[in-house]
């Protein structure tokens, strides 16, 4: 079940730097929160792989 979130998690970071990339290009400011909900999201997942990697993780 974690692994569905993390990846709809990635997928929702990727479309978001996607329309960053694409506003900046634009010559567009980006808003603070967005680009440190992106740094925070890389961390999640990071926490998130490293929680199902865990060997003492139960499986329910």
């Amino acid at each position: 079940m974690l692994a569905v979130h993390v990846e709809d998690l990635e997928a929702a970071k990727e479309r978001m730097t996607h329309s960053v990339e694409e506003e900046m290009r634009n010559g567009k400011n980006v808003e603070r929160d967005v680009m440190n909900w992106i740094e925070r999201v890389d961390e999640v997942i990071e926490k998130a792989n490293q929680l199902q990697n865990d060997p003492r993780r139960v499986n329910a």
